[in-house]
């Protein structure tokens, strides 16, 4: 049976009171509790996105006894259940006789890797959002100022370098997505007379990156006038302890590694340089000229914070202005923080099947 047939057998909860008592039927939800009903009898409350639903499971007669783990339906599991249709004493529907339960997710056991797509997908846009409010937290608790970005501009090289180009209507004319919101921060900084201001965006690129980055992918970039170098390296490596912390992912220290950016690249990993740990940060010292519309700058350092496969989970740089201001910049992605998070302990996705409220 191929996927589509495979979904198309699925009935939701609401829908099922069209079938006729005694029918078999298959339900996918999530377990919202169990509860031992009498002996040798377990009442599994199952919900999916229209409904709930009471399953009754005889441990001793029903077809799926000799192969039931009980502990395998744990509160947020995902299950697919096929049973009989039947009517309690309330003429409440429920589901009886069950002869097969198929765990899709377990948020004691399930990796994100393991997922179904489809269920994957949207645990990826959960994780990523829980990255973004950490970052957003730790900003705003230094003193940053956030800000809403553009994503759409009329001039092809306004907002940084391959922009893609789209029809939209509402401009009369071609359009043109922003590859990156680092020229906003700029422009923020220097005509509101602020100091350190970030933004939560979306960037739109033909260049790929990284290994799983699509053309469109989240970016959290912050900029700063008052931020030293010390403060900058402080900075990453708490934003970075923060994100695998909410995760039950600590990493007390992460080694500080010296290097020289070079005049051409070969390759992932940049000259060489050998990471020995999951979390790297290589402070590369460079000397990179940059021609601006407005202005030119000199890039003097630049900051990438890689894991020990050479990934890069947030970079940053040092540069300087004509007029003597020296930007700070730091470039957060979270979908990348995905691979170090996946690693972490399996219950890390429990709340996946709940919203998350910061509270455990």
């Amino acid at each position: 049976m191929n996927e589509i047939q495979e979904k198309k057998n699925i009935t939701f909860i609401f829908d099922l009171p069209k079938y006729p008592i005694s029918e078999q039927v298959v339900i996918c939800g999530t377990i919202e509790k169990q509860k031992t009903l009498k002996k040798g009898i377990k009442g599994v409350w199952l919900k999916d996105i229209t409904g709930k639903l009471l399953c009754i499971i005889d441990t001793k007669k029903d077809p799926i006894a000799p192969k039931l783990n009980l502990k395998d339906l744990w509160f947020g599991t995902r299950i697919k259940i096929t049973g009989q249709l039947a009517e309690n004493s309330r003429e409440e529907l429920i589901l009886k006789n069950i002869n097969d339960i198929q765990v899709l997710f377990s948020p004691r056991t399930t990796k994100l890797s393991e997922l179904a797509p489809e269920i994957r997908e949207q645990a990826s846009k959960v994780l990523i959002s829980r990255v973004c409010r950490i970052v957003s937290e730790l900003m705003l608790a230094n003193h940053f100022i956030e800000f809403s970005s553009r994503v759409i501009s009329k001039y092809w090289d306004d907002e940084g370098l391959e922009p893609m180009q789209v029809l939209y209507p509402g401009f009369g004319s071609p359009a043109f997505l922003i590859p990156s919101p680092s020229a906003q921060i700029v422009e923020i900084l220097i005509t509101a007379l602020i100091s350190r201001a970030f933004t939560i965006s979306t960037s739109f690129t033909q260049t790929y990156r990284f290994p799983n980055s699509p053309s469109e992918m989240c970016v959290i970039v912050a900029k700063a006038t008052d931020l030293d170098i010390d403060n900058q390296i402080k900075l990453f490596q708490n934003l970075s302890k923060r994100i695998l912390k909410e995760f039950k992912k600590n990493m007390e220290t992460f080694p500080v590694i010296e290097g020289v950016w070079p005049n051409t690249i070969e390759g992932k990993n940049i000259d060489n340089i050998q990471l020995s740990e999951e979390l790297n940060l290589v402070k590369y010292s460079a000397n990179i000229p940059v021609i601006g519309i407005n202005w030119d700058s000199h890039i003097s350092l630049i900051l990438h914070l890689l894991d020990k496969d050479g990934n890069i989970l947030a970079e940053g740089a040092r540069e300087s202005l004509p007029s003597n201001v020296e930007i700070s910049t730091i470039t957060i992605y979270p979908s990348q923080f995905l691979g170090l998070i996946e690693k972490a302990q399996p219950r890390q996705l429990q709340n996946l099947m709940r919203l998350y409220d910061g509270r455990r």
